[in-house]
């Protein structure tokens, strides 16, 4: 019997249910964790990510965007505890277009890096979610953004129904066999 699976689709439920009813809190805590992701991802950009290429462009264009994520990231987690609403707004909006410039700047240097044959897949993919953080985050603040929110609630509840019946369907036609049977 597989109880993971009845355990994810809880948990599911009870965030579909939180994105549902609370959304706004929720916001705060996502741009929190927007921001401790931004202070792992400019941590690496820094330490690692600057010294793949040994071009100068590359390495001032790596230092700026993982000082400024730093900062940005610093800021977006301990900003929100501190002040009020207006500055709450005002770091969504800063930490959207951080995040857009260091997606856009991380293809730059994705193009750079295929010039030296390096793979660059992880790095691709890593560009694109920083975009599609930006555009959900510049969305956060607005109506549709928490309509957007709630719809994502609803989803994660289906899902987790969904789950949950499906596990239920496949316990009850699981096959347990016994280790002497298969000898």
């Amino acid at each position: 019997m597989n109880n993971q699976n009845y355990y994810l689709a809880m948990a599911l439920a009870i965030i579909g249910v939180l994105l549902l009813v609370a959304a706004e809190p929720l916001i705060g805590a996502l741009v929190m964790i927007f921001g401790i992701y931004t202070i792992f991802t400019s941590a690496y950009a820094l330490f690692f990510f600057s010294r793949l290429i040994d071009d100068r462009a590359f390495k001032i264009e790596s230092f700026v965007r993982g000082a400024a994520g730093l900062i940005i990231g610093i800021l977006c987690v301990v900003l929100p505890v501190a002040v009020a609403e207006f500055a709450w707004m005002a770091i969504v909006y800063v930490l959207s277009f951080y995040v857009l410039a260091s997606g856009i700047t991380e293809l730059v240097g994705v193009f750079q890096m295929k010039k030296y044959g390096i793979e660059t897949k992880h790095y691709l993919g890593e560009a694109l979610v920083h975009i599609a953080m930006a555009v959900i985050l510049f969305m956060l603040p607005s109506d549709f953004g928490f309509k957007i929110i709630r719809i994502g609630g609803a989803l994660l509840i289906i899902v987790a129904a969904v789950l949950a019946v499906n596990t239920m369907i496949n316990n009850k036609n699981e096959i347990i066999v016994d280790a002497e049977e298969v000898e």
